[in-house]
């Protein structure tokens, strides 16, 4: 019948056909533009509530704030109970660990301040909670022990509230969401918020505290009132009812605070008449966190099945598309041309020059609608698949044999399956050895008895932190030579068997500039002594541990009499070869504890460390001292010089570094006055 077929007829079937796949992409992009919409705000969503620095944000005002660290802290003021202590402790730890979090996150310097800010301020609350403790043992009330251990929160509040500037932002993209709500509620409980004046105002018995107090408790029912407008949970409606129910209980308990202190009533009973169960808010602030990641999860699953229907669209629709329009293609070419010429003759031909790997072999009679036509279609399949394997095989080994990296492949179970070449060179291993061998003869330790832990936790599912990922490592040579490396690590999937892949460089070229760069920066050029400054900050750690440890710091500055006249008389080669000799007295004189500097043309500065004393820094000067007026022998001239030398101590003169080092300049050119050296 088709024989019969006008070729208007076929124009107007290939039409309609061409039609129909219009048809089919315009229906296919609206379909995927809406869906795409849904992704786009669900991913929103997501990102907003699984922010890094929002997130950890979050955490430091739960630690800190209403139930956290400054809640106890005042509770341990007000009630002297060792529990509060305890959980002061334990939430101040915390914190301090979510802020060493925060330092490992891309932060602004704005924000690196304020994090400095908090970690300050937190620890001056542990030290004090400690000064609060051997307050109480001795006897003194908790209005005595409020007042002297009193911190200073101005800078702390300052630097939560630049934390807090991201959450800022994605409030008010979302200034309905759950997550911006319970992030609100934290930040008006907590430090700084409501419980902070609260406790404040029972201790100090300061009105204008329980005034900020109920402030800040109003906004936060209002808050809990904007909650409940949302879409909620049984669990969430539980959780907001619990919180709800303490805050009015809390205030009901503002007026009766108020009559109490103007009875000039202590603290104390103030707060045992007042005394609220936190634990309700707290289980219910505990409940709304957890719905909210629960609701943070299941979009997640939902931009997932979107993702995957989106691919499955794409992968049908394209599909389709191919299929119509090759059989438009193969109908045409079946009109011009509908009779088979040697059909079976020529596949077994085909079959024969491919069966010898002869992949240059056209395919013909795909075009045939009948088992002639699908025998063809399955063997050009075939040969593509195989040509595409082979090319691949072959670009594989040719980018293996020719990698400039050690590149090296092991399976599941950490057995090495491929060791290109310039792994050979790298490690000294021959690919024939260690084929087969477990990867961690590669690793020196403790990496070597931690790695087949490692590949297993990873084939479980569980997530890898360096995966897709350039890492600084250590590496094992065949020698027993241990040297460092930069790998890549990556994994992928071959019938359904897990492969990972690392790429290798040998960094230890780079490792060693690195650290000559670094020598070069710390050390003077001339001696390879400590330089200036490498010596100020030596000296700002000395005097920080000797605050801590209670010691004392000597600083002794020398100067060099009758140097300029060595230089005059002898050149700058002598006087150099002079100042190496100076250096190398005094370096191998001092303690390891201490650090001597060459802080100038013939200066030099010697830090002493841990002085019980003032006195014990005599004892040092006079070794010194005697040590520099031997004499000198450089290059064949005996050298007269003399030496100058002043010293203060931290902090019996100063505290203040700018001070303490002019005063021990001011000593050494007293020195150098009274003996008339120049």
């Amino acid at each position: 019948m088709l024989k019969d077929l006008k070729f208007k007829i076929v124009g107007i079937i290939f039409s309609v056909a061409f039609a129909l796949v219009g048809i089919l992409s315009i229906i296919s992009v609206l379909i995927i533009d809406e869906n795409v919409s849904l992704v786009r705000e669900s991913w929103q969503t997501y990102q907003i509530d699984r922010s890094d620095k929002a997130k950890l944000t979050s955490i430091l005002q739960a630690e800190i704030g209403y139930g956290g660290a400054i809640h106890h802290f005042k509770n341990f003021i007000l009630r002297n109970e060792i529990r509060y202590f305890e959980e002061a402790k334990k939430y101040l730890i915390a914190a301090n660990a979510t802020i060493e979090q925060f330092y490992l996150l891309n932060v602004t310097e704005a924000e690196l301040e304020a994090l400095n800010h908090i970690q300050q301020t937190f620890e001056s609350y542990d030290s004090q909670l400690s000064h609060a403790k051997s307050l109480f043992a001795q006897g003194k009330t908790s209005k005595e022990v409020d007042e002297l251990v009193y911190v200073d929160d101005s800078l702390a509040f300052q630097g939560i509230r630049v934390l807090s500037a991201e959450q800022v932002t994605l409030i008010q993209e979302q200034s309905k969401s759950k997550y911006s709500q319970i992030v609100s509620l934290r930040s008006i409980l907590g430090y700084g918020g409501f419980i902070h004046h609260f406790k404040n105002a029972v201790l100090r018995s300061d009105l204008n505290k329980l005034l900020l107090a109920k402030e800040q408790l109003q906004k936060a029912l209002l808050l809990l009132k904007e909650y409940q407008l949302l879409k909620l949970t049984q669990k969430e409606t539980n959780a907001l009812f619990n919180i709800n129910k303490t805050l009015q209980k809390y205030l009901g308990k503002v007026d009766e605070i108020q009559q109490l202190i103007q009875k000039n009533t202590t603290p104390i009973e103030i707060d045992s008449q007042v005394i609220v169960n936190d634990l309700p808010a707290l289980q219910g602030l505990i409940a709304l966190e957890k719905e909210i990641n629960l609701l943070t999860q299941t979009r997640s699953l939902e931009v997932s099945k979107v993702l995957g229907f989106l691919t499955t669209l794409v992968k049908v629709v394209t599909q389709l598309m191919i299929y119509i329009t090759a059989f438009l293609v193969l109908l045409s070419l079946w009109i011009i041309r509908y009779r088979l010429i040697d059909p079976v003759s020529q596949l077994i031909g085909n079959m024969k020059r491919l069966a010898k790997g002869d992949f240059n072999v056209a395919i013909k009679g795909t075009e045939k609608e009948n088992e002639i036509g699908e025998m063809a279609r399955s063997i050009e399949v075939f040969r593509d698949s195989a040509q595409k394997r082979l090319a691949v095989e072959t670009k594989i080994k040719t980018i293996l044999k020719s990698a400039i990296d050690g590149i090296v492949t092991i399976n599941s179970a950490g057995m090495i399956t491929s060791f290109n070449p310039a792994a050979e060179k790298l490690f000294g291993h021959q690919e024939n050895f260690i084929l087969g061998k477990n990867v961690s003869i590669l690793m020196p330790e403790p990496h070597k008895s931690k790695h087949d832990k490692y590949i297993r936790d990873r084939v479980k599912g569980k997530p890898a932190r360096i995966m897709g990922e350039i890492v600084q490592q250590e590496a094992l040579k065949k020698s027993g030579e241990i040297f460092p490396v930069e790998i890549s690590l990556n994994e992928m999937k071959i019938d359904n068997q897990i492969y990972f892949t690392a790429i290798i460089r040998d960094t230890t070229e780079r490792v060693k500039r690195e650290k000559e760069i670094q020598k070069m920066a710390l050390c003077d050029a001339l001696t390879g002594i400590a330089n200036r400054y490498q010596f100020e900050a030596k000296l700002s750690e000395a005097t920080t541990m000797a605050l801590r440890t209670k010691t004392s710091v000597g600083l002794v500055l020398i100067d060099l009499d009758k140097f300029k006249p060595v230089n005059d008389s002898y050149g700058h080669q002598v006087g150099d070869l002079l100042l190496k000799e100076v250096a190398s007295r005094l370096d191998n004189t001092k303690r390891d504890t201490d650090t001597v500097a060459r802080i100038g043309g013939d200066e030099f500065a010697i830090i002493l460390n841990h002085l019980k004393t003032k006195e014990c820094i005599k004892v040092a000067l006079a070794r010194y001292q005697e040590l520099l007026l031997q004499p000198y022998f450089i290059d064949g001239y005996n050298l007269d010089i003399g030496v100058s030398i002043g010293f203060s101590t931290f902090p019996q003169d100063d505290t203040n570094l700018d001070e303490l080092f002019r005063l021990a300049d001011d000593a050494m050119y007293q020195a150098k006055k009274g003996s008339n050296r120049g």
